[in-house]
């Protein structure tokens, strides 16, 4: 208002300008404020909504960073539980020969004593059956192997063991009866040997033909283990002895230990 009074340039005019100016200052500031406090209020919500994100991926970062320190602490506690519990495990765990005899004595044969059965056979005593399943071979086993037994049935070579001693059973029959039906016997088939003191089972392993005087006594002393030999005349069908043998070998697979403690043909 005082400009429009038109008061000349003086010093009491400007004066009261400067009054004016001084009081009118502060009302226009405080209303300038007023507004931009107004206007800065929506700004900073805007700006603290467009921060959200990189807060929260800040916030990931931390946890993330957080739970590494953990697994690096942590791990070397559990690899040294593993490295324990390994160590623990390999002393409890059998050495292999600790397994091997386990495996010997579940799978032990049932001990017998043929004192129990009558005795060890006689000569001529039939004390037995053989059968080969698959093949026609099936007969009487008989302790010796003269013409009497070979003409009933399969015999015992006297010189070898009977099933269950631990060595070789050498059991002859005849090719035009008996063991007639050999040649179809495979490998991995049953030869089945029952006597009066138990049942026996042994694999077919090999076949083979040798001449009749190539068989001795020694190959009979020397086998290591348990088996059997089935053999007849060479070639198959003939009613007269040949020079040529047809061998049938058969590991042992299952039958009681035999025990030999009183009476017997040894």
């Amino acid at each position: 208002m005082f400009f429009d009074k038109k008061l000349p340039f003086d010093g009491t005019v400007w004066n009261i300008r400067c009054f004016a100016a001084e009081y009118r200052l502060p009302k226009a500031e405080n209303q300038w404020n007023g507004e931009f406090m107004e206007m800065k209020q929506p700004i900073k919500e805007t700006q603290a909504a467009a921060n959200w994100p990189q807060r929260l991926l800040l916030a990931a970062a931390f946890g993330a960073v957080a739970l590494l320190a953990l697994c690096v602490s942590v791990h070397p506690i559990l690899q040294a539980a593993a490295l324990a519990a390994d160590v623990t495990g390999y002393q409890a765990a059998p050495s292999p020969k600790e397994l091997f005899c386990a495996e010997l004595s579940e799978n032990a044969p049932e001990t017998v004593d043929i004192a129990d059965a009558g005795g060890y056979p006689q000569q001529g005593e039939l004390y037995g059956k053989v059968s080969i399943p698959g093949t026609s071979v099936e007969c009487n086993l008989y302790y010796g192997d003269d013409n009497t037994q070979l003409h009933a049935g399969a015999g015992t070579f006297a010189g070898a063991q009977i099933p269950g001693e631990g060595g070789v059973t050498l059991i002859a029959g005849h090719t035009g009866s008996y063991f007639r039906d050999l040649e179809s016997v495979k490998e991995g088939d049953d030869i089945v040997i029952q006597t009066k003191y138990g049942e026996y089972h042994y694999k077919v392993t090999e076949m083979f033909v040798m001449q009749a005087d190539e068989f001795t006594q020694q190959n009979l002393d020397e086998s290591p283990r348990e088996s059997v030999l089935l053999y007849t005349c060479y070639p198959f069908g003939q009613l007269t002895v040949t020079p040529l043998r047809y061998m049938v070998r058969g590991e042992y697979v299952s039958g009681p230990k035999l025990v030999v403690s009183t009476g017997g043909g040894e």
